[in-house]
């Protein structure tokens, strides 16, 4: 039976490794992939963020992709705030097409994750952005 013992452990492993999205992970994940040649400064300004894509008129660019994925339990609004902090650290005033589900992780059965399109809105004050919806963090 002792012979045995490393087997199980490492069979384990692997189960509880592919259990996951992310595999085995140990703390939240933060993922931002910033658009080449695009350098904002970080601001502690207010970050749009909506499920909805911007309207047409509305002046705006692309600084990034953000991904989020908590390990453990809680509301699908911690990943709404996630994008928020992530957006101001690369300069973004706003997160579109922001969506949020619930996965299994290593440690829990049902924690939010999300990702979105990280932009620059021009004009943070056009009336237009009110079409958007969402909500300012």
């Amino acid at each position: 039976m002792m012979k045995r013992l490393p087997i199980l452990a490492a069979v384990a492993v692997l189960i509880c490794s592919g259990c996951g999205a992310h595999g085995l992970i140990f703390k939240n994940r933060y993922e931002v992939h910033r658009t080449a040649g695009v350098n904002l400064p970080p601001h502690t300004g207010k970050v749009l963020v909506t499920p909805n894509a911007l309207a047409a008129g509305i002046g705006a660019e692309e600084v990034g992709i953000i991904r989020v994925g908590k390990v453990y339990y809680d509301t699908s609004e911690w990943a709404l705030q996630a994008f928020a902090v992530k957006a101001r650290e690369i300069g973004a005033n706003a997160v579109v097409e922001a969506r949020t589900w619930r996965q299994p992780s290593a440690w829990a059965w049902a924690t939010p994750h999300g990702t979105g399109r990280a932009v620059y809105i021009k004009n943070p004050d056009d009336p237009a952005l009110n079409a958007a919806g969402g909500q300012w963090y």
